[in-house]
């Protein structure tokens, strides 16, 4: 396998480190952070490293050589163009690939520090296109950015904002009550639900998905989460849910049943 790229190190002086050890790429190196280990994490176009399969996500050691510790799967499928690491050493990838060792992801995924999926971080559907630019916030939201249109089946332009967190999860399904019997499996979801979310010291609103379902990523802290109803028509149990993590729970599902 010809080599296309390598990574190199350079000294303040702007020399070439050559303590540094430089392993090969078979194609593009696209970006490149560091953990609180001063580990590296590679992202680019590249499926080997040094002439081993490496499917576009590689860990370097802090002499440049590869982390065989890092436990990847067989990764994305397409392109990763931007990498981030998170206050907690989680990884934040986004390109253009459509899954992820295997399974339906588009444009984003999050990795543990060592490199194995993220079963708390749930985009649903993702983001079908490209994602070239990831920016966490200081509240722990994640801008993203790129050639994107939708998201989880909303519309968006280019850019979208992600509820971030990534160490809590609270999820749930809205269904619709059609015996008056109350909620079970054979009732119908109830899409693009309206929720008010407040955290203390910020309340906004968003919207369960097409199929009823939504799903938060979330910091240590105290939430309420309330439904909004359609109109009077319609009465919703629960009213409303508050819960504290991690101090009451470390992942909550909550679902909601709607009457008329």
């Amino acid at each position: 396998t010809s080599t296309i790229a390598e990574l190199r190190r350079y000294n303040s002086n702007g020399s070439i480190d050559s303590s540094f050890s430089t392993v090969s790429y078979n194609n593009s190196v696209n970006d490149i952070d560091i953990q609180s280990d001063e580990k590296i994490i590679v992202v680019g176009t590249f499926t080997t490293v040094s002439g081993a399969t490496q499917n576009r996500v590689v860990r370097l050691n802090t002499n440049g050589t590869k982390d065989t510790t890092f436990n990847l799967g067989t990764g994305p499928n397409y392109h990763v163009y931007k990498v981030i690491v998170g206050p907690s050493d989680e990884i934040l990838i986004g390109g253009g690939f459509g899954q992820y060792n295997g399974a339906p992801n588009w444009g984003i995924k999050m990795l543990n520090p060592n490199g194995t999926e993220n079963a708390f971080f749930n985009p649903g559907h993702g983001l079908p296109g490209s994602v070239y630019s990831l920016m966490y916030q200081a509240d722990g939201k994640i801008l993203v950015g790129g050639n994107i249109t939708g998201y989880n089946g909303y519309t968006v332009g280019g850019l979208v904002r992600l509820l971030g967190g990534g160490f809590f999860n609270l999820s749930g399904q809205n269904k619709f009550d059609i015996e008056n019997n109350g909620c079970d499996a054979t009732d119908i979801p109830f899409p693009n639900l309206k929720f008010n979310f407040n955290d203390g010291t910020s309340s906004y609103d968003f919207f369960s998905n097409t199929s009823g379902s939504y799903s938060l990523l979330l910091n240590t802290g105290n939430y309420t989460v309330t439904p909004i109803v359609p109109n009077a028509n319609f009465s919703v149990s629960p009213t409303s849910m508050t819960a504290s993590f991690p101090s009451q729970y470390t992942s909550l599902i909550q679902n909601y049943c709607l009457t008329s």
